[in-house]
């Protein structure tokens, strides 16, 4: 949708309440009060088929009556009656329409909800719900919510965009009581029509919002919520919480990349592709969204803590390793920086140290050494309540340099632990919009969030590598896909999928398929010793887990003994291979965000220690080399004790590979290797084992 037209339903001239009650305990009823004590200053219109008044405004019996055109309106009637409404409504009344009601499809009444949709669409008119709890704009000075005591909402720069309606107007008291103010807030509810993605270039240019928080519990069109996420993102930070990240929320799905690419992991993985930062819980993201909202650019991350007391630096010090926070340790700097005004049995390292007897006049001085730093970046400040240490002076000190560390655009973060003292000082500080804490934690995770999002916009843009099929390759692949599902197969065999593979260039070992014992023991011969065995079954994927595999045959009486023994019948015989480091790499076809790439530490311990990184596809060579070093066993690729460098270059050309397939072949629904062997750097890799899944239709 337009952003010019996003400016109706954000700032609109006009607005009308559909179904308003005289009752005051009534939804409708408490909207229009809402919106009175809001101090909305368009045009109001409310609509009852009993007219009458309505909190002083007259009030209309049909939508018909009124004359004028409607930027944005409200329906509060049964769910029953929404569809009847919509039909009433002549075509191009209404700009924006916000359906209250529930019954739709949150409760299995899909059918409805669709046929609403369909029908405003065609009268013009875009719809925001149903199942919402209306739309909050400062700019407008509109607060047509419902619910808690709304109509103190205070006016500032974060929008919010919140599916869930309960918990949304929870969020506006919350705000409230951290003291953050509000640019926005609308309510997405069963975003039939309407959803974050439409918001959000709006949000983008509107220069009275500087920041974004997004909850989310689902998503709908995510390939281009993910690249308006990239736009906005640019522009002002994106927050994202997102309910739903256990393991019932992951589809089910036939190979290791499908399980493994469980919804959150995916969601996780594209939101930081396009910029956003991720938050754990809804306390962290209301404190990312309002540090974030106001804080400097950091120009780079050399961080300091300074504290009066060692337990919480050091509790400090912890979370900044958790949350990837750099303390600054170049010893003798720091000692030029800060000798003069930490006392002598202070300390000198980071934490710095002020120690217990430190006044609110000695934070001053430290925190001025700090500011004048071209060496430091960005600061925590702690400060412990102690019988030396004047709350209220230390309080003042906090604030006044907040104010200096702003003006010279170098973030700060602060800490105040104590009692009942120390809590109206951190309320009237939050007042003044000072990022001020109740625990260390709190405020280096904030710190974080900040990092988070600046390390993302620093990412620069690259050119996709595009990986090209010729026509007797795409031709081969289509007749291999055809031949599977003739046979009725999901999954093709080890040798077709081996296939597909080589014909993409990757290497495999060589290999040969064998019917009988004598077969086997040719192929063998052929191959070359050692060799493996692996079973051959339309219905077996995972070979290892049922025995289906065995390694290091180094003999033709061995191959003979062990295919006797199995009785599988169809075997493929390929050449043993060692020395290589086991990835398991993949790509899919996920239903939000389309292809999407996979890499990490594979065989058979791939779902034990799951260590996977995903990305939305395409990517170019070096953004699938990066994606290799967000792995914990990274080391292992790149050389640890005195191991070889592998040949990671070669490991981001086979993922370029695989998600070129999944583009390419709209039948495929998942490729994945499990292991690749990855030899020294230079020396390429080769795939063990190659699985493909078909679509069924």
């Amino acid at each position: 949708m337009p952003q010019t037209e996003m400016h109706y339903l954000f700032e609109p001239r006009s607005v009308a309440v559909i179904g308003v009650s005289h009752d005051p305990s009534k939804v409708g009823y408490k909207i229009v009060n809402s919106i009175l004590a809001g101090g909305y200053k368009g045009k109001v219109f409310l609509v009852n088929p009993k007219g009458g008044k309505i909190c002083g405004l007259p009030v209309y019996k049909s939508i018909a009556e009124i004359k004028e055109k409607i930027d944005f309106a409200l329906i509060s009637v049964p769910a029953k009656s929404v569809l009847e409404i919509v039909t009433e409504c002549p075509t191009g009344k209404i700009k924006f329409l916000s359906i209250v009601s529930s019954g739709f499809s949150e409760a299995g009444n899909s059918e409805e909800e669709g046929k609403i949709v369909c029908l405003a669409r065609k009268k013009g008119m875009r719809i925001l719900g149903p199942n919402v709890f209306g739309l909050y704009s400062a700019k407008a000075s509109l607060n047509a919510t419902f619910g808690g005591k709304v109509t103190k909402a205070k006016a500032g720069s974060l929008a919010i965009i919140s599916q869930s309606g309960a918990l949304g107007i929870a969020l506006m008291g919350k705000t409230e009581t951290e003291k953050v103010g509000l640019s926005s807030i609308v309510f997405e509810g069963n975003k039939a029509d309407l959803n974050e993605k439409d918001f959000l270039p709006y949000l983008a240019s509107d220069r009275g919002t500087k920041a974004v928080f997004i909850y989310l519990e689902g998503v709908k069109d995510g390939k281009q919520l993910a690249e308006n996420i990239k736009k906005t993102a640019a522009e002002k930070p994106v927050v994202i919480l997102r309910a739903g990240s256990s393991a019932k929320g992951a589809e089910a799905a036939i190979s290791h990349t499908g399980s493994l690419a469980g919804e959150t992991k995916i969601f996780s993985a594209v939101m930081r592709q396009s910029g956003a930062v991720l938050a754990e819980s809804l306390q962290q993201a209301i404190n990312w969204s309002k540090f974030l909202a106001s804080a400097p650019a950091p120009k780079r991350e050399n961080t300091v803590i300074i504290t009066n007391g060692g337990g919480i630096g050091i509790l400090a010090a912890d979370a900044c390793e958790k949350y990837q926070v750099n303390l600054y340790e170049d010893k003798s700097c720091l000692k030029r920086i800060f000798s003069s005004v930490v006392p002598a049995f202070g300390s000198l390292k980071n934490p710095i140290d002020i120690t217990g007897q430190a006044t609110a006049q000695d934070y001053q001085k430290v925190l001025e050494k700090a500011l004048f730093s071209h060496e430091i970046h960005a600061v925590i400040c702690l400060g412990c309540e102690t019988a030396v240490l004047d709350s209220r002076a230390l309080s003042v000190v906090f604030r006044d340099s907040y104010k200096k560390f702003k003006e010279a655009r170098k973030p700060i973060v602060f800490a105040f632990i104590g009692g009942q003292g120390v809590k109206k000082h951190l309320l009237s500080l939050k007042e003044k919009n000072v990022p001020i804490f109740n625990e260390g934690a709190e405020a280096v995770s904030c710190l974080a969030g900040l990092y988070r999002h600046y390390r993302q916009q620093k990412r620069k843009t690259e050119k996709p590598r595009t990986v090209f099929f010729n026509e007797a390759v795409t031709k081969k692949v289509e007749e291999i896909i055809k031949k599977a599902r003739i046979e009725k197969r999901h999954l093709l065999y080890s040798s077709e999928a081996g296939e597909i593979a080589e014909m993409m260039g990757i290497n495999l070992p060589e290999s040969q398929v064998a019917f009988s014992k004598e077969e086997a023991v040719k192929a063998a011969g052929k191959v070359g010793f050692p060799v493996v065995m692996k079973i051959i079954d339309k219905d077996i994927v995972h070979k290892t887990e049922v025995g289906g595999v065995v390694l290091d045959l180094r003999n033709e009486q061995e191959v003979a003994e062990v295919y006797g023994q199995k009785r599988w019948g169809q075997v493929e015989i390929a050449a043993m291979i060692k020395g290589g480091i086991e990835m398991i790499v993949g790509a899919k076809k996920d239903r939000d965000f389309g292809t999407i790439v996979m890499a990490g530490l594979g065989g058979i311990y791939a779902e034990v220690l799951k260590d996977f990184t995903f990305k939305a596809f395409p990517i170019s060579q070096n953004e699938a080399e990066k994606m290799l070093a967000e792995l914990k066993s990274f080391p292992l690729l790149s050389g640890v004790r005195g191991e070889k460098e592998r040949d990671i270059a070669k490991v981001a050309e086979i993922i370029l590979k695989l998600g070129a397939v999944i583009e390419n072949f709209p039948a495929i629904a998942e490729i994945e290797i499990n292991p690749l062997a990855v030899f020294a750097k230079e020396e390429g890799a080769k795939a063990l084992d190659v699985r493909v899944v078909i679509n069924k239709g």
